[in-house]
């Protein structure tokens, strides 16, 4: 039996919103504004950040490198607070978009234990307000 998603959800301001929906499967899909940015932390320790309005390659090396162990979400309009997701010692982060297209148009944040390093599949995925 498939577990249903579990849906977040944060009003931020008359008819804007931060939202996630969590999948069974380790994916959480995000929808947030134009002024807000995401931070990436690669396993290697360099730190990226985009703009939510622009163009984002998911693809790209640049963004994902060889994975990240935490991404933070700076939204403007929730109380100047963010929302960090971060992932335990032997898993990871990537981010995800349907094309190279701005992340205010709603990107995804797979996290999946690394396989090699954690065979039993105990590595956790932490959520984070500050």
């Amino acid at each position: 039996m498939m577990e249903k998603p579990w849906l977040g959800y944060f009003a931020v301001a008359e008819e804007r919103s931060f939202k996630f929906l969590f999948a069974a499967h380790g994916e959480i899909q995000i929808m947030i504004l134009d002024k807000d940015a995401v931070i990436l932390k690669h396993l290697d320790g360099k730190r990226v950040k985009l703009a939510c309005v622009e163009a984002t390659d998911s693809k790209s090396k640049e963004v994902n490198g060889p994975g990240s162990s935490s991404a933070e979400v700076e939204i403007s309009v929730y109380q100047k607070r963010n929302i960090e997701f971060l992932a335990a010692p032997n898993s990871s982060l990537t981010l995800v978009n349907a094309a190279p297209d701005p992340l205010h148009n709603g990107f995804w944040l797979h996290w999946s234990p690394d396989a090699a390093k954690d065979p039993e599949g105990k590595a956790k995925l932490a959520i984070r307000i500050r």
